[in-house]
């Protein structure tokens, strides 16, 4: 199953890319390869619209679950669009039924060591990942 496969994902990664996580904490992190996109993704993110002055809409996870139409209604207004249908009905999971409470602790741990302060300002707010 997932466990499975996120152990296949991290063998292959860890043999091609192993010197970048030499001082991360990884133990237990299952599918290191995808939080390490994950939090990549945000801190490049973060970098980009700063230094170049671009101006972003942060959509945090919980919103879609919390307040899903002012959510959407939000990022059409920024993106300056019309809704022209309906979207599916949004299922907020905390996927807690994908990892243990020890590997969710072991990705908490590497998440903050890996990400920009920016980056871990926003990860640390959001209840599925602290």
């Amino acid at each position: 199953g997932f466990q499975a496969w996120c152990s296949d994902l991290d063998d292959h990664f860890l043999k091609k890319q192993s010197s970048i996580f030499q001082h991360l904490p990884t133990d237990s992190v299952l599918c290191l390869s995808e939080f390490f996109r994950y939090v990549q993704w945000h801190n490049n993110a973060f970098e980009v619209t700063q230094n170049l002055h671009i101006p972003a809409h942060l959509v945090r996870y919980e919103e879609y679950g919390n307040n899903y139409s002012d959510t959407v209604s939000s990022l059409l207004q920024f993106l300056e669009l019309t809704q022209i249908s309906n979207a599916p009905e949004f299922r907020p999971s905390d996927y807690s039924e994908y990892y243990s409470e020890n590997q969710r602790r072991a990705i908490h741990k590497y998440m903050k060591k890996q990400a920009s302060r920016e980056t871990w300002n926003e990860l640390k707010r959001n209840k599925y990942i602290a």
